[in-house]
């Protein structure tokens, strides 16, 4: 009889991507290091926030937003005044930190939501279809899955090291011009990429192959509460962002993130 082999953490992620089926087979029998793969995924996000701000000349931002300020009836000639007399150089640092602190404080909310919020539906959801999850497993899941997502900033800071510009975007929401963040569909789009559909696509097998669900029930439960989950997470976003009442501000001059 052929003695069946372990795969080491590394194999596990490797498989994830060529042969699925295998990476949770073994994941299945060894849950170890789970947390690693979320925890990479979230250091490249968060080094993508640093090099998308810090490839952005403020400078010119604040300069756009003057010239728009200045042809809108819209917004106060104090503030318009206001930023032609004041240091243009330390608005633009300013400016640059609040942008980083702005994405990284979604961005931690956004991965711990994720990584526990995620795992416990999945982990109800199993026991209501008398599966053999355990909440670890669950966790295994959503974690192991997200590895393709750091396709997404290592794609993004490569085409902005070479081509020395931000504005890369792999979400649908570059298809609204303008950045509309008064509408709802906007922040929705910002959540639709190939590689969080890959993602999602992972999660269907490692529940159907951990659960023991029919793979029938397996897939419909997961795209069903993907689906949920986008629509509220998008609605998060909007409604801090202001919702429909949220009006043009500075961050329309910016590239799209």
């Amino acid at each position: 009889m052929e003695k069946e082999i372990k795969l080491t953490f590394w194999q596990k992620i490797k498989f994830l991507v060529i042969n699925p089926v295998k990476a949770w087979e073994s994941i299945n029998k060894s849950t170890e290091m789970w947390y690693i793969p979320i925890i990479v995924v979230f250091i490249f996000s968060v080094f993508s926030v640093f090099l998308f701000h810090y490839s952005i000349d403020y400078k010119e931002v604040i300069q756009k937003y003057i010239e728009f300020a200045e042809e809108s009836k819209e917004v106060d000639e104090g503030l318009i005044a206001l930023m032609k007399t004041s240091d243009i150089n330390y608005a633009a640092l300013n400016m640059r930190s609040n942008g980083i602190r702005m994405e990284l404080f979604p961005l931690v909310y956004k991965t711990l939501f994720w990584l526990f919020g995620f795992s416990f539906l999945l982990w109800i959801v199993s026991k209501i279809f008398k599966g053999n999850l355990t909440y670890k497993k669950t966790l295994a899941i959503v974690s192991f899955s997200s590895v393709v997502q750091i396709f997404t900033p290592f794609i993004k800071d490569i085409l902005v090291l070479i081509k020395q510009k931000p504005g890369i975007t792999t979400t649908f929401d570059s298809l609204y011009y303008g950045r509309p963040i008064e509408k709802y569909e906007f922040w929705l789009a910002g959540l639709i990429e190939p590689f969080n559909l890959w993602a999602t696509g992972l999660i269907i097998v490692g529940f159907y192959k951990l659960s023991g669900v029919k793979l029938k029930f397996s897939v419909l439960i997961i795209v069903l509460l993907t689906v949920v989950w986008w629509l509220a997470i998008a609605y998060w976003m909007w409604y801090s962002a202001g919702g429909s009442a949220a009006e043009p501000s500075i961050q329309f001059m910016m590239p799209v993130r």
